[in-house]
């Protein structure tokens, strides 16, 4: 616990956003191998979701998010918190929304939908109508999408494809 108050203060006073989401997506990769208690681990947890907060641009914040609710599933602590996990994506979700610039949206939204289809079946929050409102969004101005966008969101289509064979909950997702 010392260790992530002491980090956090030397976190504050870096002045890059980039560096900044480096320190936070190790302390996230550090939070999920440790053994802790429930209650060191929500600490810690809330810890770092405070300091994604703070990060200056906003598809950092969508993405740091996202890797904050994976921590509510899976982690060494064995602390699952599907309720924490599905809130952390809803905020992720509107922040996204705040994103001005078409292009960048597009490009945070097809790592959305990619940490969506991750929680899909382990949420039932989490809806095929959610997942198709949120392909018909990314569908919508495809052309504004870099070649390597495109071949990743043409990628996570071939996955819903595949996985709607072998579980019938992605059958409802409308590609």
């Amino acid at each position: 616990m010392y260790f992530f108050k002491n980090a956090f203060e030397l976190y504050e006073n870096i002045p890059e956003s980039k560096i900044q989401q480096e320190c936070i997506t190790m302390a996230i990769g550090v939070l999920t191998t440790l053994k802790l208690t429930k209650e060191d681990f929500i600490v810690i947890r809330d810890m770092i979701m405070k300091t994604v907060k703070y990060l200056i641009k906003t598809p950092m914040r969508c993405e740091m998010m996202c890797k904050i609710a994976s921590l509510d599933i899976k982690n060494n602590s064995n602390v699952e918190d599907k309720e924490h996990c599905i809130d952390t994506l809803n905020k992720a979700r509107k922040e996204i929304e705040r994103i001005i610039d078409e292009e960048e949206k597009k490009k945070v939204l097809i790592m959305f939908v990619n940490y969506y289809i991750y929680f899909f079946p382990l949420l039932d929050q989490i809806t095929a109508d959610q997942i198709t409102q949120i392909i018909t969004e990314i569908k919508e101005n495809k052309e504004q999408l870099d070649d390597a966008q495109t071949t990743i969101f043409t990628n996570i289509m071939n996955s819903i494809t595949i996985s709607a064979q072998e579980n019938t909950k992605f059958a409802d997702i409308q590609l």
